[in-house]
């Protein structure tokens, strides 16, 4: 292939995507989830659109609010990675959201990984920590739902 020819599938490609990206968010805003995730990630790694993490964010909380698994992990992983803990704050509660969301995917298992990671490395919010223990309790723990309803019968 020549340069000539290279510059021009490259400029196809281009315009392929930007007419991709404008059928998707059109179909966002309408509400399909999928659309709006696959915008989302598309901005998150520069796929045929500048890389631009605000706008992932922004398409990724359209699909998430649709409880889409992909945007939840997605979008809760980005948030944890911040540093304002309002941010990751946020990010938790997305990702505590995944957990509990039943899917045909794996998309809950990275949540509650996800949560784990974020837990053991310190950035949980000490309002949050007890929630999150308990969630990654519910998660790794089989016995924990059993012990807990056994204590409760206890009392």
């Amino acid at each position: 292939m020549s340069e000539a020819e290279k510059c021009e599938s490259e400029e196809n490609a281009t315009a392929l995507y930007k007419q991709a990206s404008r059928q998707y968010a059109t179909l966002a805003l309408k509400g399909n989830a999928q659309a709006a995730y696959t915008l989302g990630f598309m901005f998150e790694h520069g796929e045929g659109l500048e890389e631009n993490l605000e706008k992932a964010k922004k398409w990724y909380e359209l699909a998430a609010a649709q409880s889409h698994s992909t945007a939840l992990l997605d979008l809760g992983r980005l948030l944890v990675e911040e540093t304002d803990e309002q941010q990751i704050k946020k990010g938790i509660q997305y990702l505590i959201q995944l957990s509990r969301t039943e899917t045909d995917s794996t998309d809950n298992y990275e949540g509650a990984y996800t949560l784990s990671k974020v837990y053991h490395a310190g950035k949980v919010p000490k309002e949050l920590d007890k929630v999150v223990e308990k969630e990654l309790r519910v998660w790794f723990d089989p016995n924990y739902e059993s012990s807990e309803a056994s204590e409760n019968e206890a009392k």
